[in-house]
């Protein structure tokens, strides 16, 4: 009597039950995950290693094998991670490879996505406008230019995206990534940090890790961005939150200003023209501004 022929194994079903993992969606918040695009060449083992050394992080990033041509790389500050997503793309042994800054999903395309300058030929120069390259690039993917804010020579620049205005305050827009310093840590959340970021300016998006919480804001240049803010909570309580905001280079400690230092402040010169018996200044149009 013949045996009766090897089955092939069922595909399992079973249903997790539901469980809080915000810590663990906390914990991938300075977390990249990459794709490979050809797994044949590019050897998973080899690309990890490499990596952890080539980045010139604070300290070494930390990889890990997903399987099916997936790995991801876990950093211990924010600037780390962000340094390595700014120079994006990248490739390995000749072959490109995806990288993003891990999302909660579970697709199996992502990641997907690959940043890259792409430059325009065999288009006429007096068809070159913004409006040229927004089309192609919106129709290719996400179209982005998001490596502000920019200085030159210290001080400050203003850089944002053309309007169709006659207003003499434009640019004035500059996106800053700003730490929340003086608050306890059971205090941040979201609701906080939007709160601080509508009133400064646009809010843009916000991070929250075990070491720091920030938000990147659109502020007005033409004007001192404030270093404090005052938080008052629903209990009564009341916090006095230091803002400290990256890349921000030189500007007045006096006033706060972004175009000149302490030397030029106007605020000093009434003082200074006093001492010397000269009459006042005429109302500027930094005043204007501020009204």
């Amino acid at each position: 009597m013949a045996a009766a022929p090897l089955e092939p194994p069922g595909l399992g079903r079973v249903k997790v039950p539901d469980f809080d993992n915000s810590d663990l969606v906390e914990k991938h918040s300075l977390t990249l995950i990459g794709r490979v695009t050809n797994p044949k060449i590019q050897q998973m083992w080899f690309l990890i290693s490499f990596f952890s050394e080539h980045w010139k992080t604070s300290s070494p990033a930390i990889g890990a094998d997903l399987g099916q041509g997936k790995f991801q790389f876990q950093f211990s500050t924010a600037a780390d991670m962000q340094m390595v997503m700014n120079n994006r793309p990248y490739h390995f042994a000749h072959w490109m490879l995806i990288l993003q800054q891990w999302e909660h999903t579970v697709s199996t395309t992502c990641p997907s996505q690959i940043p890259f300058w792409i430059k325009i030929q065999d288009v006429l120069v007096h068809l070159w406008n913004e409006a040229m390259l927004r089309s192609i690039g919106e129709d290719l993917g996400v179209f982005e230019c998001n490596n502000r804010p920019y200085h030159f020579a210290h001080w400050m620049l203003i850089l944002q995206q053309w309007e169709h205005t006659v207003s003499t305050t434009c640019p004035s827009q500059i996106p800053f990534w700003i730490k929340i310093q003086d608050v306890l840590v059971h205090l941040w959340n979201e609701a906080m940090l939007r709160s601080i970021g509508e009133d400064l300016g646009v809010f843009e998006c916000w991070e929250i890790t075990k070491t720091h919480a920030k938000m990147k804001v659109q502020v007005n240049g033409l004007l001192p961005p404030p270093k404090t803010y005052t938080l008052e909570f629903a209990n009564g309580d009341e916090v006095l939150a230091t803002l400290n905001y990256e890349k921000l280079e030189k500007h007045c400690i006096k006033c706060g200003m972004l175009d000149h230092d302490e030397s030029e402040c106007p605020e000093l010169l009434p003082v200074v023209m006093e001492s010397q018996g000269l009459p006042p200044l005429p109302p500027n149009r930094r005043e204007g501004l501020v009204q």
